[in-house]
C-alpha cells in the first residue's frame, strides 16, 4: 500500500516538474532575457515570503490530521483543518496589507530597485492562490489521499503555468496576475471539494496548538527557502538584474531536481506521524535508513548528470545567448546531495519532535552563508562565489540534519514515545 502511494507521488511530481520546466522554455520563448529575469525574481521572492505567511501551517496541519488516524476522529482531523484555515485567513490578510503599503520598500528589496514596484500586487495574488494551495494539500497529505494531494499539485504547479503563458504573456505584470487568479480559484474549488462537514470540537484549542507547533517552524521554511533566493537578490544588487536571474534560474533548477526528493516528504510525514502515534518507533528507523540511503544515491547520479550533460542540455533549452547560465547550475548540483537528504529527513524530525530542530539547524547553516557570502563585499568579486558558498552551507545542513535523527532516536524523547504507548 504505502509502496503505491510513494510511487504514484513520485511520478506524479516528476510530471509537474516537467511542466515546470517547460515554464522556464515559455518564459525565456515570450518574455526575453529581462522578463525572464523578472519571472525567476518573483518566483523566488514569493518562496521567501510564503512560509512567514503560512506559520508554519504546510507542516502542522498534515502532522496533526495524521496524528488524528482512525474514522472515530474525524471531525477532530476536521477541526484542526478549520483551525488553520482561520489562522492562515488572518495571516495573510495582515501580509497583504503590508506588502502593499510598503510596496516601493518591497521592490527594492528583492528586485534591487524600487522601480519594480508594479510587481507587488500581482505577487500579493500569487501568495494568496499558493496559501490557499498549501493548507489543502497539507489536509489531503495528513489524510494520506495522495491522489487527491498529487492532482491538485499538478494542476496549479504543473498545468496553470503552461496555460497562463499563451493567455498572458504578452506583459509579465498581465502574466504573475492571470497565475495568481488561477491558483486562487482552483484552491478554493478544491477546499469546497474537501469534504470537511461539521465538527462538534473547539475551535480555539486547536488554532492555539497548531500556531505553537508551526510558529516554530517558520524559521525553518523561511531559512530553507532564503537559501535559494537571497543569492539572487545579493546578485541582482551587485551585477544587476540579467546576473541575477542567472542565478535565480539556477537555485530553482537545484529546487526542481531535489522536488524529484519533496514526494517522499509529502508522504513520510504523515506515516511517520502515524508511526508516532502508534509507537512503532523500529519501523520508522527502517523507513528512516531506506529513505537516506535511496536519496543519496540518486542525488549522486543526478549531479553526475549534470556536470555531464549539462551544457548542451542547457544551451538547447534555453539558447545560446545563456551560456553564461551553464557554470552556475553546475556549481548549484553540487548541492543536490544535502538538499535532498534535509527535503526528505526533515519530515521525521518533525513527526517525532514538537521542538524546532529542523529551524535551528537552518538557522546554523544560513548563518554560516551569510558570514562566508559577506566577502564578496570585502572585495571578493565573480558571480560564481555566492552560489559556492551556498553549496558549502547545504552540506552543513545536511550533516545536522542526520545528526539530529540520530539523537532523538537514540535519546529521551524516543524513549517517552515508547512507554506513552504501553
Amino acid at each position: 500500500m504505502m509502496r503505491r502511494i510513494y510511487l504514484s507521488t513520485m511520478i506524479m511530481e516528476f510530471v509537474t516538474l516537467i511542466g515546470q520546466l517547460i515554464a522556464y522554455r515559455l518564459a525565456a520563448s515570450y518574455l526575453g532575457s529581462v522578463g525572464f529575469s523578472e519571472y525567476a525574481l518573483v518566483k523566488r521572492t514569493i518562496g521567501l515570503i510564503l512560509p512567514a505567511v503560512m506559520l508554519g501551517l504546510g507542516v502542522a496541519i498534515p502532522r496533526y490530521v495524521a496524528l488524528c488516524a482512525g474514522e472515530t476522529v474525524q471531525k477532530d482531523r476536521n477541526s484542526y483543518f478549520a483551525a488553520g484555515m482561520l489562522l492562515f485567513g488572518a495571516s495573510v490578510t495582515a501580509s497583504v496589507a503590508l506588502l502593499i503599503l510598503f510596496k516601493r520598500a518591497v521592490a527594492y528589496l528583492f528586485f534591487g530597485s524600487g522601480s519594480y514596484s508594479y510587481l507587488v500586487a500581482p505577487l500579493c495574488l500569487m501568495i494568496c492562490g499558493l496559501g490557499l494551495h498549501t493548507a489543502c494539500y497539507g489536509y489531503f497529505r495528513g489524510r494520506l489521499e495522495m491522489t487527491k494531494a498529487n492532482v491538485l499539485n499538478l494542476i496549479n504547479q504543473g498545468i496553470v503555468p503552461l496555460v497562463a503563458f499563451p493567455l498572458f504573456a504578452t506583459n509579465i505584470y498581465r502574466l504573475l496576475n492571470g497565475l495568481g487568479a488561477f491558483w486562487t480559484v482552483i484552491s478554493l474549488a478544491a477546499l469546497l471539494t474537501a469534504g470537511l462537514g461539521k465538527t462538534s470540537f473547539e475551535i480555539r484549542p486547536r488554532i492555539s496548538e497548531l500556531f505553537r507547533y508551526g510558529v516554530r517552524r517558520v524559521f525553518a521554511d523561511f531559512f530553507q527557502l532564503a537559501f535559494l533566493t537571497l543569492p539572487a537578490t545579493f546578485t541582482a544588487h551587485l551585477y544587476g538584474i540579467q546576473e541575477a536571474g542567472f542565478v535565480a534560474f539556477g537555485t530553482s533548477l537545484l529546487t526542481m531536481v531535489a522536488s524529484f526528493f519533496f514526494p517522499v516528504g509529502a508522504v513520510l510525514l504523515p506515516e511517520a506521524s502515524q508511526m508516532v502515534g502508534e509507537g512503532n518507533l523500529q519501523a520508522l528507523e527502517r523507513r528512516t535508513l531506506q529513505v537516506l540511503s535511496a536519496s543519496s544515491l540518486i542525488s549522486l547520479a543526478v549531479i553526475g548528470g549534470i556536470f555531464l550533460f549539462g551544457r548542451p542540455v542547457i544551451l538547447l533549452y534555453l539558447g545560446s545567448a545563456f551560456v553564461d547560465v551553464v557554470s552556475v547550475v553546475r556549481v548549484m548540483a553540487l548541492g543536490v546531495l544535502p538538499y535532498s537528504i534535509y527535503v526528505c529527513l526533515k519530515n521525521v524530525i518533525d513527526a517525532l519532535s514538537v521542538k524546532a530542530i529542523n529551524s535551528r539547524n537552518m538557522m546554523i547553516a544560513f548563518g554560516l552563508f551569510l558570514c562566508i557570502s559577506s566577502s564578496v563585499y570585502l572585495g571578493v568579486r565573480g558571480l560564481l562565489y555566492i552560489p559556492i558558498f551556498v553549496v558549502i552551507s547545504l552540506y552543513l545542513l545536511g550533516a545536522l540534519t542526520i545528526l539530529a535523527i540520530w539523537q532523538i532516536l537514540t535519546g529521551s524523547e524516543a524513549r517517552d514515545i515508547r512507554l506513552a504507548r504501553r
